[in-house]
């Protein structure tokens, strides 16, 4: 089960909330404005983990606190408990605060692993080929850690009748270890960001209620320049029509440029070469979507 939580409070007679189970960890926005797909900054940072929050609305005022059970979860959260990853121990938190503009802080995030390198697990196929891996190498994402990598975010979004502007900005407060690769000793390790900018625009096509269209641009650093791990970037077109509240009907047309997948991203996929990485700045992905989206 993705999400599943116990939620006490009344609002209407204490603005004081608490939640404790499987959630989502208050950190950043993590929103979007298109009408299905999420932004790089959700993909990024955007986390879901066991522990207990408690939240306070006020006015324009939010706050939110919650403590993490450490190790690697489900989503953007590890911290080392007793030298493993396991889930087991309260050692995480993060902590929120909205008025108009968001911040953000994790003592946490996913970005810890370091660089796994096992000599013995490398072969030479023939004379004057290249080192290579024979196993997993690399950033494996949910292997335990030696150390935390705690993160910030600020985040602002801005209505005015049917405009609706998003912005956000997260990163890691260290360097992300496993980013270093020590057979390609020119680039060096790199905090991990990522950053969203989003407008929606309702408008009067002539049909029974608006059209809302969307355009939004996201990105996701991880390397340095030049690196194949460097950036992968995120643009999308959207257009939503609600025939009525619970039925929309979108389409999205998306273009990626860049890949950069979290495990062996900075080389140690197995089969490859010790000094090369699967990730790729000249990769571009298209899509087109047509989408009915319907609650009952």
């Amino acid at each position: 089960m993705r999400r599943a939580y116990v939620l006490w409070g009344n609002l209407d007679k204490s603005p004081l909330y608490g939640s404790i189970g499987k959630m989502s960890i208050p950190f950043s926005l993590n929103g979007t404005v298109s009408p299905f797909t999420n932004s790089t900054s959700w993909h990024s940072f955007s986390g879901i983990a066991y522990g207990g929050l408690l939240g306070y609305p006020k006015d324009n005022l939010h706050l939110r606190a919650m403590a993490i059970q450490g190790g690697a979860q489900f989503r953007n959260a590890n911290t080392l408990v007793k030298g493993t990853n396991v889930p087991s121990k309260l050692n995480n938190y993060a902590f929120d605060a909205t008025l108009n503009l968001g911040a953000s802080y994790q003592y946490g995030s996913s970005y810890c692993q370091s660089y796994v390198d096992n000599p013995a697990a490398h072969v030479v196929p023939g004379p004057g080929a290249p080192l290579i891996n024979t196993v997993a190498q690399g950033v494996k994402h949910f292997n335990s850690c030696e150390d935390n990598n705690d993160a910030v975010a600020v985040y602002l979004t801005y209505t005015n009748g049917g405009l609706m502007l998003l912005a956000e900005y997260a990163e890691t407060r260290k360097e992300w270890p496993g980013t270093f690769n020590p057979y390609i000793p020119e680039f060096k390790a790199e905090k991990s960001k990522a950053f969203t900018v989003g407008a929606r625009q309702s408008i009067d096509v002539g049909l029974t209620n608006n059209t809302d269209f969307s355009i939004e641009f996201s990105r996701f650093n991880a390397g340095p320049s030049g690196s194949p791990w460097e950036k992968q970037d995120q643009l999308v077109l959207g257009a939503s029509y609600f025939v009525m509240p619970s039925i929309n009907f979108f389409a999205e047309a998306i273009r990626v440029e860049g890949w950069v997948p979290l495990n062996f991203l900075s080389g140690g996929n197995p089969g490859s070469d010790v000094g090369t990485s699967w990730s790729s700045q000249t990769s571009t992905t298209n899509i087109f979507t047509l989408g009915i989206q319907a609650a009952f």
